[in-house]
């Protein structure tokens, strides 16, 4: 009589199996939810990062843009510049929505019920028609934040006190001459003339980062640029 082995698993070699590959499910998704998370932090630290970095690189080429812009009012010329501790605004010679000449405004401001600051980019690209008008300037056609989670935006300017010391140093006048110093405020309307450079203080939680900026201060054919209307 012949005698036939039957094959297969017992019931203890599936509990075996199945405890196993329930251990290595649980592993592997583990595995994956760590992964998913890490990776997922990082782009948001590089995301971070990157907003930081562009908000930055916005601002100083606004300000190496900044130039030196004729206006006269109340009979007065000079070099339209206004300047804070936390905003500052200028004319730059290509704005972001025209390729033209803009007047543009950089500020600091906090919003109701939020600790940090944020940054604002504004612009209003330059007619004819408002060339000598500076209260019109103050009517953006253009807004954008470029920068959140500040706990520190503050600006300093480096210039002449006013117009008539750069020109004495420039050899055009006499008298005592008095060198550009660093100021927390700065008005073309009262020194007649722009800034040399910026000094701007950012500080992201535990990073600090000081920038300082050249600016054209004059050219010489500025004057009879504004009063053709072309270059």
């Amino acid at each position: 009589m012949t005698r036939h082995r039957d094959y297969g698993f017992s019931l203890i070699e599936l509990l075996v199996a199945l405890t196993l590959l329930t251990l290595i499910i649980f592993i592997g998704s583990y595995g994956y939810q760590t992964f998913s998370r890490y990776w997922g932090d990082e782009l948001g630290d590089f995301g971070a990062s990157y907003g930081k970095s562009r908000g930055l690189t916005i601002v100083v080429e606004a300000i190496k843009g900044i130039k030196p812009y004729l206006v006269v009012e109340n009979q007065q010329p000079y070099f339209y510049f206004e300047g804070g501790e936390s905003v500052f605004r200028a004319v730059r010679a290509k704005g972001v929505t025209t390729d033209g000449p803009a007047i543009f405004e950089i500020r600091a401001y906090r919003e109701q019920g939020v600790d940090s600051l944020s940054l604002q980019y504004s612009e209003l690209p330059l007619s004819r028609e408002n060339f000598q008008q500076p209260d019109k300037w103050r009517q953006f056609s253009y807004q954008i934040t470029i920068l959140d989670g500040l706990e520190e935006f503050n600006l300093q300017y480096f210039g002449w006190a006013h117009f008539n010391d750069f020109a004495e140093e420039d050899g055009e006048g006499e008298g005592s001459v008095r060198s550009p110093e660093w100021y927390g405020f700065y008005s073309g309307k009262d020194t007649w003339i722009t800034p040399m450079k910026m000094k701007m203080a950012i500080r992201f939680e535990e990073h600090v980062n000081e920038l300082e900026v050249p600016i054209k201060t004059i050219r010489e054919d500025l004057i009879a640029y504004h009063l053709v209307g072309d270059e």
